[in-house]
């Protein structure tokens, strides 16, 4: 149940990000986005999914080191305008 809740808000995060308008509102949706599908892949390891899962969590643990560092970037930029 929870393994299949976690996969349901981590693909709606993804989907939320094709509607942002802002790069600053991008980031952080991407950073939660990889939180979120990283949570969902080692709940695979309570499930016992974990192996069909481990490319998932891979590919999003190497993702949120590259969107914090951007965001971090675009924070030094300077002031971002938002809608």
């Amino acid at each position: 149940m929870w393994l299949v809740m976690a996969g349901w808000v981590a693909s709606a995060l993804v989907f939320s990000a094709f509607f942002t308008k802002t790069m600053l509102r991008l980031r952080v949706i991407g950073i939660a986005s990889n939180l979120a599908f990283m949570s969902y892949a080692l709940l695979g390891l309570v499930y016992g999914d974990f192996t069909r899962l481990y490319p998932i969590f891979v590919l999003h643990a190497t993702l949120l080191p590259l969107n914090v560092s951007r965001l971090q970037q675009l924070r030094r930029v300077g002031p971002v305008v938002t809608d």
